[in-house]
């Protein structure tokens, strides 16, 4: 039964407690993002506190607004900002469709402008070679089926081999109830079927042959449960680190770059359409548009790096003919 709208604070409706039930709602599983969206929350509540905001009903656009000015003075980021707001908005949305709130007064405020979503990055050619010559066995099987499906970083970890129909050449994308001991985890879209490449299928079938701990992961730990995601991004950002290899954004590399390079790839191929592409990628027309943003720019860098080397090979021309002459 939704509360009273009389009775709803706003400490009540930000509590950690409630917030793990919108959560829940929202399908957000993941335990670290579960903590980052408390912390917003708890940021929050201070304001409301300094503002003497009690009553949800009463929160409206300009103290939505405060509390923006208020993050910008304590010198967080405008992405942070954003991300605060994001975390507040979603918690609203809940209160409109319990009847609690008849308006969403973060609807003016986000998303924020001058925070633009960051574009795929994507790897070269040259430093797709260097890093799978580079690296050797099970981050190589890694990456390669990484790769080769355009999976993300949390469905490579959790695959199991009963999601692969060999013979039907099908990957399965789905949720697995939570092994003793882990954090239960959903992907993105909650089931999804997309065809099984060569190179997954050959590496699949080794790894069910030589599975020393009967695991039912295809890359399991050493205790045959789901591999902790930062000791995987260690692993391949020391291997990029020592083969030379970044974007020069001060951010290093992450699997998900691989994927990113993937979907890049089907967007310019003129063998797979871009429903296709769509399809494959499980992405929505947002992201798929960031892509195509990001393969625009990356054309245009080439032809300015062509003109560049152009223009130096006839100046270099130039200069020897003066010398010799």
């Amino acid at each position: 039964m939704p509360w009273p709208w009389k009775r709803v604070s706003v400490t009540a409706w930000f509590s950690p407690e409630n917030l793990q039930k919108i959560f829940a709602r929202r399908g957000v599983r993941q335990q670290s993002t579960i903590n980052l969206k408390l912390i917003h929350a708890k940021t929050f509540l201070k304001f409301a506190e300094s503002e003497n905001l009690k009553r949800l009903h009463k929160l409206e656009e300009k103290h939505i607004w405060d509390f923006v000015t208020s993050m910008r003075d304590k010198g967080f980021r405008p992405s942070t900002q954003h991300s605060y707001v994001g975390t507040v908005r979603n918690a609203l949305k809940v209160a409109i469709a319990e009847g609690l709130i008849k308006a969403d007064p973060t609807a003016e405020v986000w998303p924020l402008k001058g925070v633009e979503k960051r574009l795929p990055r994507t790897f070269s050619e040259v430093q797709l070679y260097r890093l799978f010559r580079g690296v050797t066995g099970e981050l190589l099987e890694m990456l390669t089926v990484l790769f080769e499906q355009g999976l993300r970083a949390g469905e490579l970890r959790h695959l199991r081999f009963e999601d692969v129909d060999e013979i039907g050449d099908i990957l399965h994308i789905r949720e697995h109830p939570a092994a003793p001991g882990q954090i239960p985890w959903r992907p993105k879209n909650k089931t999804a079927t997309i065809p099984l490449f060569s190179h997954t299928k050959r590496i699949v079938l080794e790894r069910f042959h030589r599975n020393g701990n009967g695991s039912r992961y295809v890359f399991p730990n050493r205790q045959g449960l789901v591999w902790n995601k930062l000791t995987l991004r260690n692993r391949l950002q020391k291997a990029c680190r020592e083969l030379g290899i970044d974007f020069g954004d001060g951010r290093p590399p992450t699997f998900n770059d691989f994927r990113h390079t993937r979907v890049s790839q089907w967007l310019q191929s003129p063998d797979v359409t871009e429903s296709e592409a769509a399809d494959l990628a499980r992405d929505n027309p947002v992201t798929i548009r960031l892509y195509y943003q990001n393969i625009d720019q990356q054309k245009a860098a080439a032809k300015v790096r062509a003109a560049d080397q152009a223009n130096l090979g006839f100046l270099a021309q130039g200069e020897l003919f003066q010398q010799q002459k």
